[in-house]
């Protein structure tokens, strides 16, 4: 079962909850479900919202796709999930430029970092994955060069190959 389908159900679940315990009296009949599924769009764009104060973009963006699945107005819940989407875009994008930089610096744990950061909020970056495998594959021919006493293993002073 997908997340989504998942998550609809828990929302659809709290509001037929809700709905249970707020029968009103003398109130107009809605249309089967009409209730459930604003209260369920309720709850799922709440979340959302929060979500989305915490920092926690991807979530976010998930729970506005839950959202979506019961909203009134579906294309105003998309425009959400899109400007999210843009958002993370525009974030992942300066984090791998982050790296680079750091890189460039030479300061490989920043760099390692901001890749991190670029890839828990889009595991699908193929920059961050890629500056980050390379920046791995670089740390351990280093070490493979220390330790063999290659041409790659630095003298004592920094200053270049072996003695």
């Amino acid at each position: 079962m997908t997340r989504v389908v998942r998550g609809l159900m828990l929302v659809l679940g709290l509001g037929l909850s809700a709905c249970a315990t707020n029968s009103g009296v003398g109130a107009a009949p809605e249309p089967a479900g009409s209730a459930q599924k604003r209260q369920a769009y309720a709850d799922a764009s709440a979340r959302a919202e929060a979500m989305e104060r915490q920092g926690r973009l991807r979530e976010a963006v998930w729970w506005w796709q839950v959202a979506e699945a019961v909203a009134p107005n579906p294309q105003s819940v998309r425009a959400e999930a899109a400007r999210l989407g843009a958002e993370i875009a525009k974030r992942v994008e300066a984090l791998v430029n982050e790296g680079d930089a750091a890189q460039a610096r030479r300061t490989p744990a920043k760099a390692s970092a901001a890749y991190q950061q670029a890839l828990a909020l889009d595991p699908k970056s193929t920059r961050a994955r890629t500056a980050l495998r390379e920046m791995e594959a670089g740390a351990v021919l280093g070490a493979i060069g220390r330790f063999s006493g290659g041409p790659a293993a630095p003298k004592a002073d920094g200053r270049g190959g072996p003695d």
